[in-house]
């Protein structure tokens, strides 16, 4: 149903618009003020959009003439938004341009070459973790002699538990015993240290 004030309305509101998008839009300095403005006008909460909403209640002879003139202005409206933004990013360049020149010749930022491998890093941090727990952190040779790994432990020379661990035994430069030094076979051997 055609309301006699919706033709007023949505005429004066064509009007005010087509009166100040222009100027609205030119005074934007940067893109994201133009955008801001832009959307104000065209948006999906824009004046425009709102007059769009009062066409099903114009009278059937003049809403396609109104129809028009408002799809007239959204285009002049995108014109006028495209050119401004042209202007904008033309500017921008010309300011980069001509603004001061980058020194190649200043020397560049040092910066440590390479870094610790994440599992290294992920290490480090349950280091600390603990440390701050009030742990102590004691690292020692993964190569050991063998009455640290055994006797001082209390294993005895024929225990079966040494079965499995006394089997990578190292011939050690000057060494009397070739089996005297094996690898570290269990944490224990930093402690008694």
């Amino acid at each position: 149903m055609a309301e006699p004030d919706a033709v007023q309305t949505f005429e004066t509101g064509l009007a005010e618009i087509r009166g100040t998008y222009a100027e609205a839009l030119r005074a934007a300095r940067s893109e994201p003020e133009l955008r801001l403005i832009n959307g104000r006008l065209v948006g999906p909460q824009g004046e425009l959009t709102k007059l769009l909403k009062l066409m099903p209640k114009l009278p059937g002879e003049q809403r396609r003439e109104l129809g028009q003139a408002a799809n007239a202005l959204k285009q002049e409206i995108q014109r006028t938004f495209d050119e401004v933004l042209e202007s904008i990013h033309r500017g921008a360049r010309e300011a980069e341009l001509t603004g001061p020149p980058l020194d190649v010749t200043l020397p560049g930022r040092w910066q440590m070459p390479g870094r610790l491998h994440p599992i290294s890093r992920v290490r480090n941090e349950v280091l600390d973790i603990f440390v701050s727990l009030g742990f102590d952190i004691a690292d020692g040779p993964e190569v050991e002699l063998y009455e640290n790994c055994f006797d001082k432990l209390g294993f005895p020379p024929d225990h079966p538990a040494t079965d499995e661990q006394d089997t990578f035994f190292i011939g050690a430069a000057g060494s009397v015993d070739a089996e005297s030094v094996l690898l570290r076979t269990q944490t224990s051997t930093i402690q008694i240290r």
